[in-house]
């Protein structure tokens, strides 16, 4: 019988090591590791008293040092029971627990090492196992996270334990009673420990409840929508977040009850993609943007990520996902694409835009295929008179001209600063012809029923006249078409842009008889008085009509401003000379008085602009201008004082000889205007 019991004994431990150890191993929990320590250390320590038993030998015969290892083990592995159990009821082991179990070995060791008796020297050890296996019976029984007969039966197991446990420095050296003592200790530890399971079940299934609840709490209030969607056996939503509603206008559970509204919603054009679903994904899933249609009939951008659930034979059973709104970031996504693919001021496609659409057309069915090439004329002469801002203004107007053209049939972009493609297919040569001379005709509309500088813009055009071309090929030929043509009417556009110029030159023209008419009369007459050349004389009489055409790019509220003008207004008003001398470089008939305007506000001192040269440096044309362009402004009224007459100009203009303008050509100039005067009384 002894040996029987001694066998259950035996097995008991074992398989509860067994099943702890196998929970450790499947759920890494700290508690159950040091349990399975306990375990194995008393296990050990069982198989050692089981050996002596089986024996019959008496613990007395053994060194002191196996005696000190035996109760040093029942102390550990108490120890590790008791901190096992902390940690199972989330509690932290006290330090005092620690000091009594230090003082405990201490004791032990020295009663062992001293020939204590075996009552007195294993008295702490044990004492400090039982105390454990007590406490942490009362601790079991107080936690309040557990109910139900598995904690009564843990916690009371434990407590019945500790207390035969007491008694063990009485009985442990009576060989009769070992048997049955040990017997009973299993059965207790039996108890407790299946016990101990139940509870650590109950446990495991309130904290999977609570943490299914606080994932589901986080599910319905996510603002994505997570979704469960069964394939097999049953087909249709296991579970969809409330935040559906606020994506789809439509509730949960209108999802549940028919499984075909999701569909129903996705637009036609993207249902394909849902077919992807219904093939191989891999267990990483994949991610599907989409569009639907909200109740309100707005459309929502969908993505979603979907991951595959399989079975056991690797059957695909369901998908689980997130799906969000993504409107508002395919809006920006769209208006970004938009913006680096559109020219900004003319709000046409840009040399991106057009680029790839050369690319697309590479993939496109299309009888004919034509490219149109245009290019503004003058436009640098434009900016460089009157400012980027009308320059701008030019391009805007020609954009305009373009898309009343083309907009309908035809991908317009500015490829360049004054530069533009248009993109026509199913465009036949004959066709092309007649859309390039309706270009022709919208620009003269334009310019005829506008008041401002023209519109003028080479145009090329190249077609595939039904055959496999490259559109990059045919761009090539269009372009080199355009500056072919360019070549062709630069003279005619450059004429064009001049003659607008000075159509506003003379708008800004003051006096009765007209500025420029005056002056020519003067230099004219000073030219014929100092016998001047032929060639000198054709030059004085274009100064006298242009010297001032750079002021067509000055404000008119410098020009016209009434009173002295400040700093800053006399340097934009010296810039005209400037500005006349790109313009006079622009035009082939002012070419050849270009320097002259540029240096006709020099004075004989030096201190004229824009060079500050003196003396018969200055150009003699110019010297002579400035005699008559100084006297002209006198004798009329302008913006910012009365007139003088002719007497007072005259006195100024002789006080200023040396200063100003030549002395040598002053009386030249008094013979001039006494002669117009003269011609002009009789």
């Amino acid at each position: 019988m002894d040996i029987y019991f001694m066998l259950l004994a035996t097995i008991n431990p074992f398989i509860l090591l067994f099943v702890f150890g196998y929970l450790y191993w499947e759920y890494r929990d700290r508690f159950v590791r040091l349990w399975c320590i306990s375990g194995v250390i008393l296990i050990i320590k069982l198989a050692f008293d089981f050996t002596m038993i089986f024996l019959g030998k008496d613990i007395n015969v053994f060194s002191p040092f196996i005696r000190l290892l035996d109760l040093i083990s029942l102390a550990v592995a108490g120890y590790f029971l008791l901190e096992g159990s902390y940690a199972f009821i989330s509690k932290s082991l006290s330090k005092n627990w620690r000091y009594c179990f230090i003082f405990g070995m201490v004791w032990c060791s020295i009663g062992t090492f001293l020939e204590m008796p075996p009552l007195l020297s294993s008295l702490l050890p044990v004492a400090f196992m039982a105390i454990s296996m007590f406490y942490t019976g009362m601790s079991i029984l107080e936690y309040k996270d557990i109910t139900g007969i598995g904690k009564m039966l843990a916690g009371g197991g434990l407590i019945v334990w500790s207390v035969h446990l007491s008694l063990y420095p009485f009985t442990r050296y009576i060989m009769q009673l070992a048997s049955y003592g040990y017997f009973f200790s299993a059965v207790i530890s039996l108890v407790a420990a299946i016990a101990l399971l139940n509870i650590y079940f109950q446990r495991m299934k309130k904290e999977l409840e609570q943490s299914e609840a606080r994932f589901r709490l986080l599910a319905e209030n996510a603002q994505d929508v997570i979704y469960r969607f069964s394939l097999w056996p049953n087909y249709g939503f296991d579970y969809i977040s409330p935040s559906v509603e606020t994506l789809t206008g439509y509730k949960a559970e209108e999802f549940y009850q028919d499984s075909q509204l999701f569909l129903r919603l996705v637009q036609s054009s993207d249902l394909y993609q849902l077919e992807a679903l219904k093939r191989p994904v891999g267990r990483e899933g994949i991610n599907i943007v989409l569009r639907i249609e909200h109740k309100n009939k707005n459309i929502i951008w969908l993505e979603q990520r979907c991951v595959p659930i399989y079975n056991e034979v690797g059957r695909i059973i369901s998908y689980e996902g997130i799906a969000r709104d993504i409107t508002e970031s395919k809006k920006v996504e769209t208006q970004l694409k938009y913006l680096s693919q559109h020219d900004v001021l003319t709000d046409l496609g840009n040399r991106l835009y057009f680029e790839e659409e050369m690319r697309n057309l590479e993939n496109e069915e299309y009888t004919f295929l034509g490219i149109i090439v245009c290019d503004i004329d003058g436009l640098k002469i434009i900016n460089d008179t009157f400012g980027h801002a009308y320059g701008d203004l030019l391009i805007k107007t020609a954009a305009d001209i373009l898309k009343r053209i083309f907009e309908q049939d035809g991908r317009i972009a500015r490829i360049g600063g004054d530069e533009f493609a248009v993109i026509l297919t199913d465009y036949d040569e004959e066709l092309m012809e007649k859309t390039c001379y309706a270009l022709y005709e919208e620009m003269a509309r334009q310019n005829i029923s506008k008041t401002e500088l023209p519109v003028n813009m080479s145009v090329g055009f190249a077609t595939s006249k039904g055959k496999a071309v490259l559109p990059q090929d045919l761009f090539r030929e269009a372009d080199n078409k355009m500056y072919s043509e360019k070549m062709k009417n630069r003279s005619i556009s450059h004429l064009s842009i001049i003659n607008a110029m000075k159509k506003l030159l003379l708008a800004k023209d003051f006096g009765e008889e007209g500025h420029i008419q005056f002056m020519q009369k003067v230099v004219n007459e000073m030219g014929v008085i100092l016998k001047l050349l032929p060639q000198q004389m054709e030059k004085l009489d274009k100064l006298a009509c242009y010297h001032d055409i750079g002021k067509v790019g000055i404000k008119d509220s410098i020009i016209f401003k009434r009173g002295p003008l400040n700093w800053e207004e006399t340097m934009e008003m010296r810039r005209h000379c400037e500005i006349g001398y790109r313009i006079a470089q622009f035009s082939n008939e002012m070419a050849p008085i270009a320097e002259l305007i540029l240096k006709h506000h020099e004075w004989w001192d030096g201190n004229g602009y824009p060079f500050r040269i003196k003396g018969k440096n200055i150009p003699l044309e110019c010297r002579i201008l400035a005699l008559a362009d100084a006297y002209e402004g006198m004798i009329s009224d302008r913006p910012y004082r009365k007139a003088l007459s002719s007497t007072d100009a005259l006195k100024e203009i002789e006080e200023s000889g040396g200063v100003q303008f030549d002395p040598e050509l002053i009386d030249v100039f008094f013979e001039a205007v006494k002669n117009i005067l003269e011609r002009k009384i009789s």
